[in-house]
């Protein structure tokens, strides 16, 4: 279960190794942007094609960051020496221009990183413990106002 998960976010279904983005919800479904299809098998024993466009929180996993994950997402990596991986993503935030960063140290191979911002020339931190590309979105969506993914 993702308890921080919103409309907009990129999840999993638990059953599926595929990545939906969330589009609505309705009582405790999630709306998903488009239907996935499952074979199940009827009643009367024959298998058939049943279309998914919704699931309750309890079917829905985090999608774990990766380094084609974060390039997918349009993600770009600054090369340097340090024993971290820095971040930027390529879309621009159209209403002022605000650096925020994901970060996180090679050694942990993308288990765990945090959200940086410069701002005023200061580098601050704006998220800790991201683990799941979710709350990646959820912490630059709070920083910058918009869905950038």
């Amino acid at each position: 279960m993702l308890p921080d998960v919103r409309i907009g976010n990129w999840v999993k279904p638990s059953f599926e190794d595929i990545h939906v983005k969330i589009i609505g919800k309705e009582g405790d479904d999630y709306l998903l942007d488009k239907t996935l299809k499952m074979r199940t098998t009827n009643a009367n024993g024959i298998i058939e094609d049943k279309g998914i466009d919704r699931l309750t929180a309890v079917n829905l996993e985090g999608i774990s960051i990766t380094e084609d994950i974060l390039k997918y997402f349009g993600f770009l990596k600054q090369e340097n020496e340090d024993p971290i991986y820095w971040y930027y993503a390529k879309k621009v935030i159209p209403h002022g221009f605000k650096s925020l960063f994901y970060v996180t140290e090679k050694i942990s191979q993308y288990k765990m990183g945090g959200i940086y911002k410069m701002e005023n020339l200061k580098l601050e931190r704006a998220c800790d413990d991201i683990r799941f590309f979710h709350q990646l979105q959820n912490c630059f969506y709070m920083e910058s106002g918009i869905e950038l993914f």
